[in-house]
């Protein structure tokens, strides 16, 4: 019961709660205050770009961006941005809503408002300063000449331009400007433009000035030539109070003609001005002629080299019109009237001319020749043989032609393209180096004329080398059909490609040598030695070993298996036996073993055979020798022949009975064969007897007659002969 009590409370409660809430929504919406739905007002204000002229700007547009007013509804909007200077500011808005009763409802909305910006961008404008140029004259070079090339200044402002660029020296710079923009208060409003200057030059040339130098000549003495005299030209002149003055001048020694070019400098009291000027230089000239001089080669000694020419000093002729410099030194090139040592006239075909440091001075003389003598003496060289080598033939030379060279302790060389030939003397005999000595010696040039007569020739000795003689030393082949005995062979042949492999009365023997006894191959290898009157000489000789071939050929052996005749006995034959062939025997003292396979019962033939592979052959040490030998098989024969019987019928009587008396039973009579065991006969007989007697009962000839075991055998392997009665 409390349960239901507390239930109806709690819904009496929502339910008065609830239609309070409607009641009041109610009244809302009769008197205006509420709306049945929910508004959202978007206001967006303009946004504007201004150039900057000094004035604020602003936009009072705006615009409904997004929702509408309810009917009857209105909206009063107020846009106040505003912006003078450049920059960007906000385009503020404002709005109140009003019913048609003219009742502010803006709360009744939702509602975004939305800035526009007010913005203001520079003002551009572009100032462009003068160029101006001039001549260096000492003092500065300024201009302050501007004018605006593009645009204006705004309303009650003005431009305040400096330009305090200035230029003394040569050279070129900016004619640069300052350039403030101020309003009618004298403030600064210079942010509020985009200011662009064009900048001319400021430009100062030096000052240009000519002068003519003064010329001079002399013949060619070692000495330096200069003149610094000059004189400035006509029109051209220093700025007053600077002075002019040679700093350098073009100072010549050697002989030719030169332009007289100096070198000026500008001051202006202790301060070197000369980079304002422009000096160029012309007119003069300095001119060194060149020395005459006759020359004459120096009488001298040379060392004979072979050629027709000559490096010697020249001296100046006593009468030439001048002598060569102090310390000058003439060096010439000559050509001889000969070669050889003796006394040659001398040809001056080139000189030339130092100072006394060695410096080439040539071509400040004018040289002329006159032809001199020199003296060629003979060119002393130690010659000795060039190493030279000999294959060992067992004799020393007592004279060899050999070529030479200039010993390393000779002053001089042989001359390029002569040739020294000597004959040696020489004592080795064995592989080895020894003294070659020099019997006589030539030399001849590259003509081949025998120049000997110009070299003062000395004697050195040289070497030579006595290197192996090369032999090649083949062994001896050799073949045997297999005997069991140990075969070789000891010979040998022996080739050299210098003619005699061996110098002469020189011996080879085997030393060495492979010994076969079983089938096979092997090579010969042996070990020889070379001697002479049984003196081991094989040092001497480079020995190449060839092997020969020894080989063993398998013996040709042919097994026969045993053959046998035999009489028919009713059992199996078999006959093992086997023999070696007498044309193909075998080797003394080996035997062998075989396994014969064969076997017949019945008259006739059958072979009698040896299983392949089965023959073993042994040595007398009991060795198995087999694959020594080639063996073939032969067969054998197992001939059973028939057994030869002699059959007589059997006596027969009986009581008469008025049947015929016949009787087929026969006996074997030959005393040597018996039947075989178990074996019986009967025969066709032609004995018939009805009555009472006798009649004879003889086997029928040429057949009839049976043989029978138990079943009865065939009566082939009988040989039947019948009598009987």
């Amino acid at each position: 019961m409390g349960k239901s009590k507390k239930t109806l409370y709690v819904v009496s409660s929502l339910v008065i709660g609830v239609c309070s809430v409607l009641l009041v929504l109610f009244g809302f919406i009769l008197f205006g205050g509420v709306n049945d739905s929910s508004v959202d007002l978007v206001f967006v204000s303009d946004t504007r770009d201004f150039i900057y002229d000094g004035y604020a700007h602003g936009s009072d547009g705006w615009q409904l961006a997004e929702g509408k007013l309810r009917k009857g509804h209105t909206a009063k909007v107020k846009v106040t941005g505003s912006q003078r200077d450049v920059g960007t500011g906000k385009n503020a808005i404002s709005v109140v809503i009003y019913d048609k009763n003219g009742n502010d409802i803006t709360e009744t909305y939702n509602i975004e408002l939305r800035e526009g910006n007010i913005n203001v961008l520079p003002r551009p404008i572009e100032i462009t300063t003068v160029s101006d140029e001039k001549i260096f004259d000492g003092y500065p070079l300024y201009n302050r000449n501007w004018d605006v090339s593009n645009g204006r200044v705004a309303d009650g402002q003005y431009l305040d331009v400096s330009l305090p660029a200035e230029r003394t020296e040569i050279g070129v710079s900016k004619n640069a400007a300052i350039v403030i923009i101020r309003d009618s208060n004298y403030e600064d409003v210079s942010e509020n433009y985009d200011i662009t200057v064009i900048t001319g030059e400021l430009t100062v040339k030096p000052i240009p000035v000519e002068i003519s130098t003064k010329s001079m000549f002399k013949v060619y003495d070692g000495e330096p030539l200069d003149c610094k005299e000059f004189k400035l030209d006509a029109g051209y002149a220093a700025v007053k109070g600077h002075t002019v003055s040679v700093k350098s001048a073009n100072s010549v020694t050697e002989a030719g003609s030169y332009d007289n070019i100096l070198t000026l400098s500008v001051t202006d009291g202790d301060r070197d001005v000369t980079g304002n000027y422009s000096i160029v230089c012309s007119g003069g000239t300095l001119k060194i002629n060149r020395r005459a001089v006759t020359v004459i080669p120096e009488t001298a000694e040379r060392i004979y080299d072979g050629t027709l020419t000559a490096s010697v000093t020249a001296v100046a002729l006593k009468n030439s019109a001048l002598p060569l410099l102090s310390g000058h030194i003439a060096g010439a090139i000559v050509v001889l009237s000969q070669s050889d040592v003796g006394e040659s006239i001398a040809e001056i075909s080139s000189a030339t001319v130092k100072d006394e440091n060695g410096k080439d001075v040539s071509k400040n003389y004018n040289l002329t020749y006159q032809s001199g003598k020199v003296i060629t003496v003979a060119r002393p060289v130690t010659v000795r043989p060039k190493t030279f080598e000999k294959i060992y033939d067992g004799v020393a030379e007592v004279t060899k032609s050999v070529l030479g060279e200039a010993d390393s302790s000779s002053d001089y060389s042989i001359v390029t393209g002569h040739t020294v030939s000597l004959t040696v003397a020489t004592a080795q005999i064995n592989v080895g180096s020894g003294v070659a000595n020099i019997v006589t010696a030539t030399i001849t040039d590259a003509g081949g004329r025998d120049v000997t007569n110009n070299y003062e020739v000395s004697h050195a000795s040289g070497t030579i080398k006595v290197t192996r003689r090369p032999v090649t030393v083949t062994s001896n082949d050799g073949s045997w059909v297999y005997d069991g005995e140990v075969h070789s062979e000891d010979g040998c042949k022996v080739e050299s490609e210098y003619g005699e492999a061996l110098v002469l009365n020189h011996k080879i023997t085997v030393l060495t040598y492979s010994e076969i006894t079983d089938f096979g191959k092997k090579s010969n290898s042996i070990t020889v030695d070379i001697v002479d009157d049984d003196v081991s000489v094989i040092s001497n000789y480079l020995v190449t070993y060839k092997n020969g071939l020894l080989e063993i050929k398998r013996r040709p052996v042919t097994v026969v298996a045993g053959s046998i005749e035999w009489v028919y006995s009713g059992y199996e034959v078999a006959y093992f036996n086997s023999f070696i062939s007498e044309e193909t025997p075998l080797v003394k003292n080996h035997s062998y073993g075989a396994k014969v396979y064969g076997s017949r019962i019945d008259v006739g033939e059958s072979a009698n055979k040896i299983e392949a592979g089965s023959v073993i052959i042994y040595n007398a040490q009991f060795n198995d020798v087999t694959d020594n030998y080639e063996i073939t098989y032969h067969d054998g024969v197992i001939k059973i022949t028939k057994r030869p019987v002699k059959l007589k019928p059997v006596n027969a009587n009986k009581k008469y009975d008025g049947k015929p008396l016949t009787c087929t039973d026969v006996e074997n009579i030959q005393q040597f064969y018996t039947l075989v065991e178990g074996h019986t006969a009967t025969a066709e007989t032609t004995g018939s007897q009805t009555e009472i007697g006798r009649c004879e009962n003889s086997i029928v000839a040429g057949g009839g007659k049976k043989l029978f075991k138990k079943p009865p055998p065939p009566t082939r392997h009988y040989n039947r002969e019948g009598i009987g009665t």
